[in-house]
């Protein structure tokens, strides 16, 4: 994703789902891929999925899920 090859990035963290499907951060990080893709539905998606999922390890806390939420929310509500 840093290198902007978002399509490659957005078939990585599928295969990621698949594999670890009770990780927030696999979820958090397509959530993002699908906005910077303007897929705003799936990135909604992904990111209450991520809000829902504990994350034990602390790596991504509540409040960058709702960040993320609430970007997605801003631009879906402009984008239509």
């Amino acid at each position: 994703m840093k290198r902007n090859r978002l399509e490659e990035s957005k078939k990585h963290l599928d295969r990621a789902a698949q594999l670890a499907p009770q990780v927030r951060a696999v979820w958090y990080e397509r959530a993002k891929v699908n906005l910077r893709l303007q897929s705003y539905g799936e990135a909604r998606h992904d990111a209450e999925r991520a809000l829902w999922l504990a994350d034990s390890s602390g790596v991504i806390i509540d409040l960058q899920v709702y960040y993320l939420l609430e970007s997605i929310y801003h631009r879906w509500l402009h984008f239509y």
